[in-house]
């Protein structure tokens, strides 16, 4: 993945998924990425 950030023991970037969450879609469209991961990226980001 490079210089990408991604989510830990997956290869989804993180822009990828907060793109497609910002278009509307479920995030049940990542399977491998919890739902605690996503949460805890989104805290910090807003904090």
């Amino acid at each position: 993945m490079g210089d990408k950030l991604v989510f830990t023991g997956t290869c989804i970037e993180v822009e990828t998924l907060v793109d497609y969450l910002k278009a509307g879609h479920a995030p049940e469209g990542f399977p491998t990425v919890s739902r605690e991961q996503a949460e805890a990226y989104l805290e910090t980001t807003i904090s």
